[in-house]
């Protein structure tokens, strides 16, 4: 029987055809990719272009230094569930050893990553509240992290946490440290807060 002939003979035999149409997916109010779960409730962590651009020199920086010296991974903007604290948070950046997450284990699957990195970095956006700032770097201590970096845009400065109660404050002149968390990593504070219409000179 020809191609012609069977097609025919279907159109005749049952039609139309009964076509079952899916029901449409719902899709999800909003992505909570950029959410931190807090004591159970969702919290939007926002970021100003600004603040992003210091973000992405500083991983450019930090993430060069950390894979020529494969010391670790570097991770922008990452979601960790964070050991012993129960809350998901995303650092701007942060920095996972290779003492902490060995190179020839496999990279984490999914959308959190469940360990402490080495080292956390917020970037303070305008809309942050002080107060929220500093209990997310005491629940960063509280999980395992060594070190979290708070980079203040408007003051210039960085201020570098050995412990919730230790700090050195790293501000304009200043060369930001990396030791002991990342040794040897230099970075001086006027290039990280160098404004496009302040030209770097050699």
């Amino acid at each position: 029987m020809s191609i012609l002939a069977s097609t025919k003979r279907l159109m005749s035999a049952n039609w139309p055809l009964e076509v079952e149409i899916p029901e449409p997916v719902e899709e999800p109010l909003f992505d909570d990719e950029h959410f931190e779960l807090v004591a159970g409730e969702l919290v939007e962590k926002p970021m100003g272009i600004e603040e992003q651009l210091i973000d992405s020199d500083l991983h450019l920086w930090l993430g060069a230094f950390v894979r020529d010296h494969r010391l670790g991974r570097t991770v922008v903007e990452g979601k960790f569930a964070l050991p012993k604290v129960g809350n998901s948070r995303i650092p701007d950046l942060a920095f996972v050893s290779y003492a902490t997450w060995p190179k020839a284990k496999r990279r984490p699957k999914g959308a959190l990553w469940a360990v402490a990195p080495d080292l956390a970095v917020e970037v303070i956006s305008p809309t942050d509240v002080g107060r929220a700032s500093m209990d997310k770097m005491v629940e960063y201590f509280t999980a395992g992290c060594r070190a979290v970096w708070i980079v203040w845009p408007n003051l210039e400065q960085v201020h570098v946490y050995a412990s919730p109660t230790s700090v050195r404050i790293f501000a304009q002149g200043d060369i930001l440290e990396g030791d002991p968390v990342v040794p040897g990593f230099r970075l001086a504070i006027s290039d990280l807060f160098l404004s496009d219409d302040e030209p770097a000179t050699s």
